[in-house]
């Protein structure tokens, strides 16, 4: 999964945000108007998150390493998670009027979570899917789009069709978390599949939108941790370089062709629970420097992309792992940079 496999803070706001949203709906608009200086940002706008249950018994059947969703599930059954997301998006309508200007200026999309794959069928009906997006469709303004949380082998045709056939007025994302292409990071993630993953998905979607003129994305997750890349943390080139290639390599094989990308780039951050690597706080110098590389490679390749095949990248900082002095030191010294990469400028 992406947001960093899905985060503690993302799990706690799991929880906060079904009880939020329930209780929004008949709250004074005043209320909930926001300081949006906090709140992130990216290329298309507001990025908003909705989290809604996972109606497998079980939770997400892939048990990722790093990820733990199955563990903290909202499990619900389907006409429980049917109440949540009527109330969700009745109360995320609620915060949109509460902060109109902004939403009508700056644009905004949603990413969808549910504690796993939200186009699996066993983990999100059909039904529901359906009233979730319809729901969302009736949103005012408008997201650009919406990004559901996914793995690619339930990406086929046939969802594909199902989903162009509800006539939506946004488009859609599928959230792929990458993690690495590289077979190191592959194994670290438990994704030893992701490069065939990845491939089988685009050219999927590559083939659907040109054949439909539909515009299906996909939003790539990935994760900036030194040991993808070599076994000395002390090897900064090696570090710098094994980053680069990583997503570089995807940016060359993906983009460009039928499907809008969207990247997203989570530096890993002390999970000592889940995985035994330190905090990427003292190499966040080297990710920030990639960066800016990456960012002219991006640059160069835009111009020459119609609009809505134009990539951008998100940096994700901003989780409670990252609420320690160390990473609030290294943000602090990137701050501009990050928001400049993040906003697309």
């Amino acid at each position: 999964m992406t947001e960093h496999s899905f985060n503690k803070r993302n799990r706690q706001q799991g929880r906060d945000t079904l009880n939020r949203f329930e209780t929004d709906k008949g709250s004074d608009v005043a209320s909930l108007q926001e300081n949006f200086e906090e709140r992130r940002f990216d290329a298309d706008g507001v990025r908003e998150v909705v989290v809604i249950g996972n109606e497998r018994v079980g939770g997400c059947p892939f048990k990722c390493p790093g990820c733990g969703v199955h563990e903290e599930a909202a499990k619900v059954d389907a006409s429980a998670n049917a109440q949540k997301i009527v109330k969700q998006i009745e109360g995320l309508q609620c915060r949109i009027q509460a902060n109109s200007t902004v939403y009508e200026e700056s644009g905004y999309h949603i990413c969808i979570y549910n504690f796993g794959n939200v186009t699996n069928t066993e983990e999100l009906s059909v039904s529901n899917l359906e009233l979730l997006l319809q729901k969302l469709n009736e949103l005012v303004p408008s997201p650009k789009y919406v990004s559901l949380n996914s793995r690619g082998r339930f990406i086929n045709e046939q969802v594909l069709a199902r989903l162009k056939g509800l006539g939506l007025k946004y488009t859609i994302h599928f959230i792929l978390g990458v993690e690495s292409l590289g077979e190191k990071g592959s194994k670290i993630y438990g994704k030893p599949q992701i490069q065939s993953e990845v491939a089988n998905m685009f050219a999927t979607i590559n083939k659907f939108n040109e054949e439909n003129n539909s515009r299906f994305g996909v939003d790539a997750g990935f994760v900036f941790l030194p040991e993808f890349y070599t076994a000395d943390r002390a090897d900064k080139e090696a570090i710098a370089n094994g980053f680069l290639s990583d997503v570089g390599g995807f940016i060359e094989k993906n983009v460009g062709q039928k499907t809008p990308v969207r990247i997203n780039i989570h530096p890993f951050y002390e999970m000592p629970e889940k995985m035994p690597y330190a905090s990427t706080a003292p190499y966040f110098d080297i990710l920030m420097k990639a960066m800016m590389k990456l960012e002219n490679i991006v640059k160069l390749k835009n111009e020459s992309l119609p609009e809505h095949l134009r990539i951008s990248f998100f940096i994700g900082l901003n989780d409670s792992g990252y609420e320690t002095l160390e990473w609030k030191q290294a943000k602090a010294k990137w701050q501009r940079d990050i928001d400049r990469i993040n906003r697309g400028a």
